[in-house]
């Protein structure tokens, strides 16, 4: 009998980078569209936010807007805002 890799899954952190390495929004859009088909609770963590505060602040006001969770993270000096 196989075993599923994961189950009961209710909640999904997906994590995002302005750069390093540069970010894909196109496949994060796709990967919270499944999360929300298969009522999975998405949060957005964008980290490193101080190599690209500009580019940050402009993927968290995106996402902000459809009401998912956000965060936003520095890794310098390991603040969170």
């Amino acid at each position: 009998m196989k075993r599923p890799k994961v189950s009961n899954i209710t909640q999904a952190i997906f994590v995002v980078t302005p750069k390093m390495p540069v970010p894909n929004l196109q496949v994060l859009d796709k990967q919270l569209c499944f999360a929300e088909f298969s009522n999975i609770h998405p949060i957005i963590n964008i980290n490193k936010i101080d190599l690209d505060e500009e580019k940050a602040e402009e993927i968290f006001d995106i996402y902000t807007k459809t009401r998912i969770p956000s965060n936003k993270n520095k890794c310098r000096n390991r603040e969170a805002e």
